[in-house]
């Protein structure tokens, strides 16, 4: 029949062969002639191309290349195949080189062509078996059952694991961008390591690499002696732990290995292949995961020699008590602890027991804490004989030089103290991401000390089916499809913004499914469905709109104060047990806003059974006695070393972005309130008080539905709308679950929206509505820096217990001092102040001296106003430089060089002065130019330059911040520029550098007279604080230019952008210091022309 429907072309030569065929346009075109690719080179128009005698149609319809679906009846001269890329012209083409290797294939393919019913195109690929009819050639099975006889028989049963996919084919897979994915299903550090001590390490390393790496590990294996606190010889690294098990392994040779399931997989997978006889433990049902000792001994009594225990257990999370592992030390085996997620739990390491058992072997890895998971280290501690037999039989080189040396860097300080607060980070949203998972009624996550929440599923609930649907919205979860664990799902602790997409998609996934078994969930359904989190303190993408700040414990430090009063009244009353501990837990507990109240609680529960209960008017009174002081012995109150947490420059920050928007909401006395607010010079930042004389305290709505009304924030049925058009965050801050309670209540009571600081969807906020939300700070433990050091174990674990607490009551972020706080309120690009901004007294040069106007400026910061808002033009500055001819005289005959100016504009109006001998100039110091970030680098000039800097400047700052630095390093140069007068006896040149942390930057100044300026500061943000990073080499080549000086300045090294700006102003400050100084006679110029 396939006869009688063909036809033969014949043409003079290939060439016409060829054209014939493009004019055809066949659904399928072989080319058996010589030189075939030469010729299929030629030709254009097919559906599929089948090049030389073994390329048959038919393999292309079964499974090598194209298939049925390709274009027909000539339509090939436009179309391809029909596939996802059908709008494109697609030819396919096959060639097989490998005609003994493709045997298979042809036999498939005959095998399918008779199932359809196709013989011609059987006959067409029997024709390409090389032994015509024969399934399998005689040789190929004589090769394949040789081997089969040579490699191990048991090779169908070795387990194979199945680890998770790499990030590209992941995103591949789902369609998306690799930032898009929330990765959560490989219990993986997201925060990375990647220090830039550790990057310079590995850098350093790979110039090395031509060298094999240290075999005895020596350096790496001597500070982690120091890190755990062993010796040298007890300890070995390998390759991840997963070399280590191996090397377990083969050290011990057991014939039969015990373990409880589930546990990590490959302790299965190593000893299948040692060919052992494995017996698997069920562990006790959830929530405990209860340990059987008992059956693990029996094993091990019947002749097991090698037991396997995760603690913390992996997927589980739970640890195992060290009285159990005593138990199992005491039987005639080798223990062996895997403490991969040792670093992520409060609960004891099993290297307590090394001095009493030689039989236990501890296993860490770098790949979790320390985030280096696919550089693959980590070691063993041991007995030295055993650690002595590892070192034998392991691989010379298992450890590679990048591994080696990034595993070194980050047992170093400052690197281990920054991976430990990331650590720290880590389990502060291991407590959000369960209160979060605990909310949604279809999840039951279980109690953990790993870095992961396992969470079992309801039984009306397909987990696969959830975990299916969150990876297709790109949040990636772990499913182990096991007997055991098939109803639960594990999700990674990632960053803040990664939890918030898992939640966002929870609930829209319940709302489509069981919209029914929601109920007020601490999230917000518009939360962000895109991670854009690099750290635990990744800034808002939405400006401030308002502040509420709880009082104690977040504006006053009162761990020595108001708990200090608590503790000694209870033991006032016979209840001495009470100790700063119990006052946190009780606070824990909630309904403690009221310190008397808490007082009487804590005395009820703890007082001694003889001691008699005081009535509440006595603990109050001698609680007053205690905190303010006893009038009558002259003794000294707690109150007295109360201390201001944020930092002021920081509040002033705040009251300017907010447009003063600002209000304290506190259970404390309003007399008490305002006398610390007045103390710390805060008051005006915040018009609004809410105290105890007004109403019912927190947990209950109302101090913070009060705060609301009085900002006029609270409008009919919610948040009213901000009428400047451009609405924002409304932030509670508090320290304790009833502050975001109260938050949460209010918000729920008035259908006002809650929103998380990173959220994309920022539309609203740009429609003119504000949304709440709520942030924690932990009780702080902090530097001068206002960074918080490290805690006790005791003190950790009251810190988690406490986030856990507040981040069930709906708080987005807990975090642990005021810095981390200031990060995430400041909207991206923006930072907190570094320092202090001190307050600046004016120093007289001589008693002849009057300075006017400049009282004001010298005894206070920057004073509050609505720089950032907008307003009808500019409005003048509050402060005037108002120098006499008296006092310009005085000045001059004290030899003090000063210049000033007065710039106005339709954009700016300025007030500046500069004074080149610092302290004994007519100005002190004090810069306000409504942009922070520049307040501060201007003062790093007058402070590391020895001299006196006033800057004054109110700016069309609505607009942008281009205006106001500009004509601020206008105005600065000019002042400069003044103060230098002929610029004879000066030195001219000057040269610094200036390191700050990780930065270092070099300055060169020459007061040529002649104004150019050359940077290279490499920044990488957007801003730094308010000062937009473009407008920084532009202030200082305005200030070079008006300065009429040639200033070069560039950042050689950094990776922090604040850093690298503020070490590069301080060392154009000294490199200016240096070119200013008068080193020889006034007449003198410093120049060969003559004049500068």
């Amino acid at each position: 029949a396939a006869l009688e429907n063909s036809f033969a072309i014949v043409v003079p030569s290939l060439d016409d062969c060829c054209r014939v065929a493009d004019k055809i346009a066949p659904e399928h075109l072989e080319v058996v002639t010589r030189g075939s690719s030469d010729v299929a080179k030629k030709l254009k128009n097919f559906g599929g191309l089948f090049i030389g005698g073994t390329a048959a149609e038919v393999l292309g319809d079964y499974g090598i290349g194209p298939n049925h679906t390709l274009p027909t009846r000539g339509t090939a001269k436009y179309t391809g195949g029909l596939s996802v890329f059908h709008f494109l012209r697609i030819r396919t083409w096959l060639r097989i080189d490998d005609k003994e290797g493709c045997q298979q294939a042809v036999r498939d393919a005959a095998a399918l062509a008779e199932m359809e019913g196709l013989f011609g195109h059987k006959r067409s690929a029997e024709k390409r078996l090389l032994t015509p009819g024969v399934s399998v050639t005689p040789g190929r099975e004589m090769q394949i059952d040789r081997v089969s006889r040579l490699i191990r028989a048991d090779r169908g049963s070795l387990l194979k694991y199945t680890p998770v996919k790499p990030l590209e084919v992941l995103a591949e897979e789902i369609g998306c961008p690799v930032g898009h994915l929330a990765k959560l299903d490989a219990s993986e550090n997201l925060y990375g390591a990647m220090l830039p001590a550790v990057a310079e390490a590995m850098q350093a390393a790979s110039r090395k690499a031509h060298i094999y790496p240290d075999p005895d590990q020596g350096e790496l294996r001597r500070r982690l002696a120091r890190y755990t606190g062993r010796r040298v010889e007890e300890i070995v690294a390998g390759a991840g732990s997963d070399d280590l098990i191996d090397l377990v392994f083969r050290v011990v040779k057991p014939q039969k290995v015990v373990y409880p399931v589930p546990t990590f997989p490959m302790y299965r997978f190593f000893g299948l292949v040692e060919g052992c006889d494995l017996v698997e433990v069920p562990l006790g049902p959830a929530p405990d995961f209860s340990l059987d000792i008992g059956a693990i001994v029996e094993v091990v009594r019947s002749g097991a020699r090698l037991v396997w225990l995760a603690s913390p257990n992996n997927p589980t999370g739970r640890a195992v008590s060290l009285e159990d592992l005593r138990t199992l030390l005491k039987e005639e085996c080798v223990v062996v602890v895997d403490e991969a997620y040792a670093e992520f739990s409060d609960k004891p390491s099993a290297l307590e027991l090394m001095d009493e058992f030689s039989n236990l072997v501890i296993l860490r890895t770098f790949s979790k804490w320390a985030g280096l998971a696919g550089l693959r280290c980590g070691f063993a501690v041991a007995h030295p004989a055993i650690v002595q037999c590892i070192m034998q039989i392991k691989i010379p080189y298992n450890l590679n030089v990048a591994a080696d040396a990034a595993a070194c860097v980050s047992l170093d300080e400052p690197q281990l103290g920054r991976l430990m607060k990331t650590v720290s980070d880590i389990k502060r949203e291991r407590a959000r991401l369960a209160s979060l998972l605990a909310a949604f009624p279809f999840l039951d996550p279980i109690p953990t000390d790993g870095n992961f929440v396992l969470a079992a599923v309801s039984e009306k609930i397909d987990a696969a089916s959830l975990v299916a649907y969150l990876k297709s919205k790109a949040v990636l979860v772990r499913f182990f499809n096991t007997p055991l664990m098939k109803r639960f799902i594990r999700v990674s602790c990632g960053r803040p913004g990664d939890t918030d997409k898992l939640a966002a998609h929870l609930f829209l996934w319940a709302k489509e499914t069981a919209p029914e078994a929601l109920k007020p969930l601490p999230v917000s359904p518009a939360l962000s469905l895109c991670p854009m989190q690099k750290g635990p303190s990744s800034s808002s993408s939405v400006p401030p709109f308002a502040m509420l700040f709880d009082m104690d414990g977040v504006l006053a430090d009162v761990s020595n104060s108001y708990q200090q009063a608590i503790v000694a009244t209870c033991a006032l009353f016979g209840a001495s047990s009470v100790d700063l501990a119990a006052v946190s837990r009780e606070k824990r507990e909630g309904d403690a806003n009221n310190d008397w109240k808490l007082s009487e609680r804590l005395i009820k529960k703890h007082k001694k059974p003889e001691a008699r209960m005081p009535s509440y008017e006595e603990i109050v009174d001698a609680f007053q006695v205690l905190y303010r002081g006893d009038p009558k012995t002259g003794k000294r109150g707690f109150c007295e070393t109360e201390s201001l947490i944020f930092d002021r420059s920081f509040l002033f920050e705040l009251f300017q972005q907010t447009s003063g928007r600002m209000a304290v909401v506190t259970g404390r006395p309003r007399e008490e309130a305002n006398k610390f607010l007045c103390q710390h010079d805060i008051a005006r930042l915040f018009p609004v008080v809410v105290c105890m004389e007004d109403g019912p305290p927190k947990p209950n709505p109302f101090p913070v539905l009060k705060a609301l009304e009085l900002l006029g924030l609270k409008g009919k049925g919610g948040m009213a709308s901000s009428p400047s058009g451009r609405g924002g965050i409304v932030w509670m801050i508090g320290d304790t679950p009833d502050d975001m309670k109260a938050m949460f209540s209010a918000a729920s009571s008035e259908g006002i929206a809650l929103t998380v600081p990173d959220c994309q969807d920022t539309q609203w906020a740009q429609r003119g509505e504000c949304r709440m939300s709520g942030l924690g700070l932990l009780h702080p433990r902090t530097n001068e820096e206002g960074d918080a050091v490290v805690s006790s174990q005791e003190e950790r674990e009251e810190e988690e217990a406490m986030a856990s607490a507040i981040y069930r009551e709906g708080a987005s972020r807990v975090v642990e001092c005021w810095r981390d706080a200031a990060e995430i309120i400041l909207p991206e690009g923006r930072s907190p102040p570094s320092v202090s901004l001190q307050q600046q007294q004016q120093t007289s040069f001589s008693s002849s001296v009057n300075v006017l106007g400049l009282q004001e400026a010298a005894a206070s910061t920057a004073t509050p106003s609505n720089r950032g808002g907008k307003s009808e033009g500019v409005s003048s500055p509050k402060l005037k430089i108002q120098l006499t001819e008296k006092t310009k005289a005085a000045a001059a005959a004290s030899g003090v060089r000063f210049g000033t100016v007065s710039r106005v504009t339709k954009e700016t109006k300025i007030e500046a002065a500069v004074s080149l001998e610092g302290g004994r100039g007519p100005v002190g110091t004090s810069v306000s130019t409504g942009v922070g970030f520049l307040d501060h680098m201007v003062e790093q000039l007058a402070k590391h330059g020895r001299f006196d800097i006033v800057l004054q400047c109110s700016g069309d700052l609505h607009i942008d911040d281009h205006h106001t630095v500009e004509d601020c390093g206008i105005a600065l140069g000019q002042c400069f520029d003044s103060a230098l007068g002929t610029r004879g006896g000066l030195a001219r040149f000057g040269t610094a550098y200036a390191p700050l942390d990780e930065a270092l930057s070099r300055a060169v100044v020459d007061l040529s007279g002649r104004g150019h300026c050359e940077t290279s500061l490499c920044l990488q943000r957007e801003k730094v604080g308010s000062l937009s990073t473009e407008m920084i080499p532009h202030f200082l080549s305005s200030m070079a230019c008006a300065m009429r000086s040639t200033v070069h300045v560039d950042v050689l090294r950094g990776e922090n952008d604040h850093h690298r700006v503020e070490s590069s102003f301080k060392a154009l400050a000294q490199a200016l210091r240096q070119a200013c100084a008068q080193t020889g006679p006034a007449g003198e110029v410093p120049s060969t022309k003559g004049i500068l």
